[in-house]
């Protein structure tokens, strides 16, 4: 099954209002990624009580934690930054504990800013399988999911690279965030090369679409309403579906600044992409969840 999902800072910085909007808009799920104006590392045990008593008085769920570990200024040779994520990693597990969640989204390290073409993981490789293996010894032991988003600012942005970093940490709380623009950013031709190498691995997709330069198929825009762009989302969601994929698929709007409550322009484009996934799953043969 195929869930569409939203992130809920794409929405509103409250959480009872995020609810609310992803209720009118007839999605049912939702990823937490900031939460009433914090960093989801920063929310409070009070913001914790609202979530649940949100929560229970509406069917929205939550589906996994959106988290920004091991990226935003994370660079492989800041050890202080890095014990930084790790304890935000710490207190991620005890949420996911709290809220009755299994998943956390995490990243590959930041490369050195403006000098991305210059860094590549086989340089780097070792050094990222050494400072993941306590994280995912830790979510081994929390029973929670690291899931892996390709981003082309980090170490791991396209298929390949996402594929041979979950094969070297061998660990089955050790998955994919399967972004398929990130994928496309970060020189990747995702679907249907890609797909090959993380089919077996995700656990959780992001949906947006892209404007796709149909010379060197890379993406020349990534502000495009879904369905309306250069990504073959209808194939690409029957093959999740025809090879058994069970999980979310996560809108996450590109249109910055966030929080669509307050711009009339962002939740036209939300919705619009909501109206996007739905029509796309349609015609992929997807059942609706």
């Amino acid at each position: 099954m195929i869930r569409p999902c939203l992130f809920n800072d794409d929405l509103s910085h409250n959480f009872d209002k995020s609810v609310e909007i992803a209720e009118r808009l007839g999605v049912g799920y939702l990823k937490l990624r900031n939460v009433n104006g914090k960093r989801i590392s920063h929310i409070t045990a009070q913001d914790v009580k609202d979530i649940k008593a949100v929560l229970k008085n509406t069917s929205v769920k939550l589906s996994c934690i959106g988290s920004p570990a091991f990226s935003k200024g994370c660079e492989i040779a800041d050890e202080e930054m890095y014990k930084e994520q790790r304890r935000v990693l710490d207190t991620l597990f005890i949420l996911c504990q709290e809220l009755e969640l299994d998943k956390v989204r995490v990243f590959g390290f930041d490369k050195p800013k403006g000098e991305f073409k210059k860094h590549h993981l086989n340089d780097y490789f070792e050094q990222i399988v050494e400072k993941y293996l306590e994280p995912v010894k830790l979510a081994e032991k929390a029973g929670v999911t690291l899931m892996l988003e390709p981003e082309h600012e980090t170490y791991l942005g396209t298929s390949e690279e996402l594929s041979r970093m979950v094969k070297a940490l061998d660990s089955k709380n050790v998955r994919i965030c399967w972004d398929v623009s990130n994928a496309w950013n970060a020189g990747d031709k995702p679907y249907p090369e890609g797909y090959e190498f993380v089919k077996d691995y995700i656990v959780h997709v992001h949906v947006k679409d892209a404007k796709i330069d149909p010379v060197t198929r890379t993406v020349a825009s990534d502000r495009i309403t879904i369905g309306t762009g250069g990504i073959p989302w209808v194939d690409i969601f029957a093959r999740l579906h025809k090879d058994g994929y069970d999980g979310e698929a996560t809108i996450e709007c590109p249109f910055a600044p966030w929080t669509a409550e307050l711009r009339p322009y962002l939740m036209e484009a939300i919705t619009a992409d909501v109206v996007g996934l739905h029509a796309i799953l349609d015609k992929a043969g997807v059942p609706r969840a």
